[in-house]
């Protein structure tokens, strides 16, 4: 019965990141139905984008801090619930200031999700599988996110962007609704292992001493930074596909989807060619050990960028395809190892808080792909935006070195630092 409910309770989950991830890509899908239908400008759709992000962000660390004092299984239905009727009502409205503040409220709610995944998977997961599952779960999001440019394209040129985001916030609804059923907080017998039950609260003065650590400063900077490239180009991709290579809306999206693909193929393969690496060193410093191929994948995605905008053109489909894999891999892998990494370089009962506070610096950075991504394409073109893109992928190698000789020079046992 247990292992039956485990196995129910992670496909709720699941299902439920997949609907998520296709709430928050609406948006992005619609933009050019929204800039012909309502006239909105490039730079009213990033202070939509932005107030999303902006509210993402605030979200998903207050939960992520606080998420011992409530139950995840109805946060998770809760925020898939109200991100729906939001998606809802953004179906009903065309003024510029109701669709920002709407898709805020959207933003808000989407941060109960992964929050919330992270409990139910350390409740319910062994030491020895939890990164496992944890992967596993990440992939349900970059599954969302590969399928959303081929359906809500399709549904927006079939049936509007209106009818669009009112059928997607009736599936999130219904599908909420089904999930108290199906997910269960924690099972009947605490899970067996090293790992603790319950962890000590992150306090002031904790979350304090993580920011004047430089190693997490430095990975919080390097977060921002990804996220800046990553999400300028799944907030603007599209149309810069269209308007400055030349595609059409569903070759554009193709496009789009082999980006996604690319980060599902990174988020896995990254995650387990850097376990690989520790295995064949037999070192106990993880997270040192991993900062090489975060470099690498830094210059690759610098690289990517670079011959995205300066080398392909409209009739290398091919190499497009090639690019957009490249960007989706390598942004998405450097991620997955910042977030390991975060939790690596701190006290493990500090580990939770750290990965809280690098996931707000990059939601930062995903809050300043919208409106002032928008403002630099306003002003210098899409070559300006390429331009940015391009800049900050090729900081982070820079920013990675420097966080790996400050490990080395501040690096302790981690038992002196537990309690």
């Amino acid at each position: 019965m247990e292992v039956s409910q485990k196995w129910r309770t992670f496909l709720g989950m699941f299902c439920g990141y997949v609907v998520y991830t296709l709430c928050r890509r609406t948006f992005t899908y619609s933009q050019p139905s929204l800039m012909e239908d309502l006239g909105l400008a490039k730079s009213d759709l990033g202070i939509i984008s932005s107030a999303w992000s902006a509210a993402y962000g605030i979200s998903k660390f207050g939960y992520g801090v606080t998420s011992d004092a409530f139950s995840p299984c109805w946060c998770y239905a809760l925020g898939l619930a109200m991100s729906g009727l939001a998606c809802i009502s953004f179906s009903l409205v065309s003024n510029l200031a109701l669709l920002a503040t709407i898709w805020f409220v959207n933003g808000m709610f989407q941060g109960l999700g992964w929050p919330a995944i992270a409990v139910l998977v350390t409740n319910w997961c062994q030491s020895t599988e939890l990164a496992s599952w944890w992967s596993a779960l990440s992939a349900a999001g970059n599954i969302g996110l590969a399928l959303s440019p081929f359906l809500i394209t399709f549904l927006v040129s079939s049936l509007g962007w209106r009818v669009t985001f009112f059928a997607i916030g009736c599936a999130c609804v219904c599908v909420s609704l089904v999930l108290p059923f199906v997910i269960h907080d924690e099972p009947a017998q605490p899970v067996s292992g090293d790992r603790k039950t319950k962890k000590p609260k992150a306090s002031a003065g904790k979350i304090l001493e993580l920011l004047q650590n430089k190693v997490v400063v430095l990975l919080s900077v390097c977060y921002f930074l990804v996220s800046l490239s990553k999400e300028g180009w799944s907030t603007w991709g599209l149309l810069y596909l269209m308007e400055q290579k030349g595609q059409t809306s569903t070759m554009s999206g193709s496009v789009m989807f082999v980006f996604e693909a690319g980060g599902i193929c990174g988020s896995m393969a990254t995650g387990v060619l850097s376990d690989l690496l520790l295995k064949w060193n037999k070192s106990s410093e993880k997270a040192i050990d991993r900062l090489p191929l975060c470099t690498l994948l830094g210059v690759w995605t610098m690289s990517a960028f670079g011959m995205l905008h300066f080398l392909a053109t409209g009739h290398h489909l091919t190499l497009l395809y090639v690019c957009a894999f490249s960007i989706g891999f390598s942004t998405y892998g450097i991620i997955c190892l910042l977030g390991v990494m975060a939790c690596e370089v701190v006290p493990r009962h500090m580990a939770g808080a750290s990965n809280a506070i690098i996931s707000l610096v990059g939601q930062t950075g995903g809050f300043s792909s919208g409106y002032p991504i928008g403002w630099v394409m306003s002003r210098y073109t899409w070559t300006g935006a390429a331009y940015v893109w391009i800049l900050a992928a090729g900081a982070i190698p820079g920013l990675l070195s420097i966080a790996y000789m400050s490990f080395k020079m501040t690096r302790r046992p981690r038992a002196q630092h537990e309690d």
